[in-house]
């Protein structure tokens, strides 16, 4: 969902140097395969050198210019003014990072739209973020051991992904961010999904897969524009009547959990693909098959039915059972 940008930066800790690239994106490569590949084949452009062990990293044109602090930051702000396809820098990834912090020279890149790192030490998110206001996607794989209320500040996010964390709660200030289209929250500790989730109303894709979610918030079914939800690997016992009259959801993923009963829908749902594979339903009612006419895949492998359901009377491409 996320765009490739033209001026691609990436920080990557490997013996304790790194190489800035930019690298303008190759139509000829197709999308679908990981960004990374745009930044490695750009043109070198300078070191990046980091100071050990405090983790701060100083950008020179040269590597070590034994500068003070104050004179490095001053001449890395000049050394943008100068480089066109820096200054217009809208992307940033940062792989395997080892470091507490984030370079503080990110904050010279006024114009960052996307912000993108992995890393094994953080546990929570940098302040140096907040100021970043005109970030589009942020994305951040890291330990976090809970997720600031100060995100709500980057009004302008319409990427939200945070995961591999410890933290058991979102903070419901991030519903509060106006143009947030998709949320990755997977693979935390999430026992409950923000109860004002509702607000998000430009949400189109929620990924909540493997937590520890047991119920969801009737609140979701205000999320008019959402199209995907993947909340397979929690706890759920049931999936709220609310969430299957959304009218424009298209894929429900809920396999992994603890339902034990499919709704009685009273009117014709639009999804078309729906995972429901181990959870502990005894029936796939045909009534409910019914009130899925759009539906053209269906799964739902390894639950304890008392029968085989007729397959052969539903009008369902992909059926797995």
């Amino acid at each position: 969902m996320t765009d490739l940008s033209t001026n691609y930066l990436r920080l990557c800790d490997q013996d304790n140097c790194a190489r800035l690239t930019t690298s303008p994106m190759d139509p000829a490569v197709s999308s679908t395969q990981d960004s990374e590949m745009y930044a490695t084949a750009g043109l070198e452009l300078i070191d990046l050198w980091k100071a050990i062990p405090t983790g701060e990293a100083y950008i020179t044109e040269q590597g070590i210019l034994g500068l003070s602090e104050e004179e490095q930051s001053a001449r890395f702000q000049q050394w943008i003014v100068e480089n066109s396809d820096v200054r217009d820098l809208d992307t940033v990834v940062l792989r395997n990072w080892t470091h507490n912090t984030l370079p503080k020279e990110l904050q010279y890149f006024v114009r960052l739209k996307k912000i993108d790192f992995h890393s094994g030490v953080l546990t929570e998110i940098p302040s140096l973020i907040f100021s970043l206001t005109h970030l589009q996607a942020l994305i951040i794989y890291s330990p976090l051991t809970a997720v600031s209320s100060r995100l709500k500040e980057l009004s302008h996010l319409r990427e939200l992904s945070i995961q591999g964390g410890s933290f058991l709660m979102v903070p419901e200030e991030i519903c509060d961010l106006p143009c947030l289209e998709k949320l990755d929250v997977s693979s935390n500790q999430l026992t409950a999904l923000p109860s004002n989730i509702g607000y998000l109303t430009r949400l189109k894709w929620l990924d909540a897969t493997k937590n520890h979610v047991a119920d969801l918030p009737a609140s979701l079914g205000n999320c008019l524009s959402l199209e995907t939800l993947h909340l397979s690997w929690n706890q759920l016992q049931k999936i709220p009547d609310e969430i299957w009259k959304l009218p424009n959801l298209r894929s429900l993923w809920c396999g992994n959990n603890q339902l034990n009963l499919l709704p009685q829908l009273h009117e014709p749902s639009r999804l078309q693909i729906c995972h429901l594979d181990k959870n502990h339903l005894n029936a796939i009612p045909h009534a409910f098959v019914q009130q899925l006419p759009h539906l053209k895949q269906l799964y739902f492998r390894n639950n304890p039915l008392n029968s085989v359901p007729d397959v052969s009377q539903w009008n369902v491409e992909e059926i797995c059972y």
